[in-house]
Parts: structure tokens; sequence; C-alpha cells
């Protein structure tokens, strides 16, 4: 989070209006973007082997929900990226505001409702060794430390 405690009361409005609406996007406004590298998010990226064939099936599992984690607190990105070259396996890549707002969801409800079918214990627990359309996955986790947008 910022920290507001600068001495000019205009710097400290204008950043927590842009402050504001970028928790309100998923595209900050051009005057949020120059604080963006001093919000530690969290990059969550879970690459998923797809077996040959399968991921037309797997695209469509994640189209069927789609925008259904957008609304939870502290999430700020969703991508599904399809291997083209180099690896064969899909990526699905998340960004969080913080390593608690991704324990959160991990651990609610609704990850549960969403990953009943790949999850042991209806959801709630580890992965399961061979899910609908996937033959594993693993976790890949960083934090970001630079973000850059066109201006």
């Amino acid at each position: 989070m910022l920290d507001l405690s600068f001495e000019d009361p205009s710097c400290c409005e204008a950043i927590a209006r842009a402050e504001r609406r970028y928790r309100c996007r998923s595209r900050p406004p051009r005057e949020a973007r120059a604080w963006q590298a001093l919000d530690m998010s969290v990059v969550k990226i879970n690459a998923i082997e797809v077996p040959p064939g399968k991921g037309a099936e797997l695209e469509a599992r994640f189209a069927a929900r789609a925008g259904m984690v957008d609304q939870q607190p502290g999430f700020e990105e969703f991508m599904l990226l399809r291997p083209v070259a180099g690896d064969d396996r899909y990526f699905v890549l998340t960004r969080w505001e913080s390593e608690e707002a991704f324990q959160t969801w991990r651990g609610g409800q609704a990850f549960q409702h969403q990953h009943r079918e790949t999850h042991d214990d209806q959801g709630k627990g580890e992965a399961k060794q061979q899910h609908p359309v996937a033959t594993g996955a693993s976790l890949l986790e960083f934090e970001v430390v630079a973000l850059t947008s066109p201006s």
C-alpha cells in the first residue's frame, strides 16, 4: 500500500484518487502507472501439462468460467496462455495485490467451487494427479518488482 505522508496535500489527493481508480479497473489510469512498481504484486503461474488434442477443451473450460475470479479482493489480472513455441504447457497467470489476497482466495469457497473437478476433497485439497484435461500441473510463484504500461 502507498505511504501517503507527502508534504504536498494535492500530491496525496492525486495518488489516492489514482489508487481508488486502479483498484476498480483492469488497466490503471495514466496517473496510477507511475507508482505501480511501489505496490508489490505477486504473480502465480499454474503450468498445466495438457495431452495432445485436449487444448481446445481446456480453453473451453476456462472460457465457461471467465470472470469468476475478477471480483475477489486483491485480484488484479488473469491470463490463459496457449503454447506456440518452446514449451507445450498452458500457463494460467494470475496477479494479486499480495500473497495474503491470493491465499485468502485459495482457501475460500470461490476457489473450491471453481476447482472441484481438479482438486481432491471437492476443491479443498491438493491438485488431483489426473485432471479432466491435464496430465499434471505445477505452480510457479513470483513477486512483481517492476511493471510498465504504454502511456
